[in-house]
């Protein structure tokens, strides 16, 4: 099934992204997490590749064991790093035959020890440019299929799912340049777009109506790391360019000794903001798990309880 279908509906759609294991180690915490999680019947779920340049193999296997141990779709993700356009063919060969349905298309992060992000000499630069390429395939348009005109290939039928941000890529600070950038990913063949974490509901509905102003009418579903941890958020506010609301600073500046206080007030604050997305209206809500279920848990118990959408 496309995810694309289960954004047709009138009810919000909560879904998950898992992280791999690092190489050598067990599928338990993924496993744990989505079990952990099953009674709020999840819609699917997204794997990573790695995170800030790291790499971590098994995301393709995942995703389909993911598929045929839950039956809910198993969504990869799949960037530019490292591969020629003809390594990104074969690899959706690949998922194709794994019988994986819907893809999440990322340029990636540099590797690690590289500060910016060179593209494969026979790749792409840009996320934009892997949609085009998913796209030509769901039309039947293949590298070899191109020049050897013998046999006739057959269309994929892949979902494409691209990311946004909400505070401007860390690459692009200029937010309406950075929107203009997420419109050709959209023009290019995107399904839906699945948002950057964001600690500020504000900037997350001004990002939505900016990109309906320039003609994005495709689902744009915000992701959502629950956190626990004033490190947590300060390491990826930092690492990822995200803004702090001041007031949350605040709070968290004044209680920053407190791990038992830091953690209710990131608690409440997500919580929050969840109540929030489902009253405006949201398509659905990404929880970022990072393998850890128990602050995903928290919210849907809580969203349950008001019967807002769970």
């Amino acid at each position: 099934m496309k995810v694309i279908n289960l954004y047709k509906g009138n009810k919000p759609v909560f879904s998950l992204e898992v992280f791999p294991p690092r190489n050598g180690e067990s599928l338990g915490a993924v496993l744990n997490t989505i079990d952990s999680l099953w009674s709020f019947q999840p819609a699917f779920v997204s794997v990573t590749g790695g995170a800030l340049g790291s790499m971590r193999g098994g995301t393709i296997a995942i995703a389909a064991g993911i598929k045929r141990k839950y039956g809910i779709e198993g969504i990869p993700h799949f960037t530019c790093v490292n591969k020629s356009k003809q390594d990104i063919e074969n690899l959706l060969m690949e998922m194709k035959f794994n019988e994986i349905e819907n893809i999440f298309a990322l340029r990636g992060d540099p590797p690690m020890g590289q500060k910016e992000f060179i593209p494969h000499p026979e790749g792409h630069r840009y996320a934009s440019e892997l949609v085009e390429q998913i796209k030509l395939l769901n039309e039947g348009v293949y590298i070899l299929s191109s020049i050897e005109k013998d046999y006739e290939a057959s269309p994929t039928n892949f979902g494409i799912a691209v990311a946004g941000y909400p505070n401007g890529h860390p690459e692009c600070p200029d937010k309406k340049k950075d929107l203009e950038h997420l419109k050709i990913k959209v023009d290019n063949g995107a399904d839906y777009i699945v948002t950057q974490l964001f600690f500020d509901i504000d900037v997350f509905l001004e990002f939505v109506e900016n990109a309906k102003k320039i003609g994005i009418d495709i689902p744009i579903v915000p992701g959502v790391m629950p956190m626990n941890k004033y490190g947590q958020i300060k390491f990826v506010s930092k690492q990822m360019g995200i803004e702090i609301p001041e007031k949350l600073k605040d709070k968290l500046e004044a209680h920053k000794d407190d791990k038992d206080a830091i953690k209710k007030i990131l608690e409440e604050h997500t919580l929050l903001m969840c109540k929030k997305l489902v009253e405006q209206g949201s398509p659905g809500i990404q929880f970022f798990t990072m393998d850890k279920p128990e602050g995903t848990e928290k919210v849907l118990q809580e969203l349950c309880k008001e019967k807002k959408r769970y």
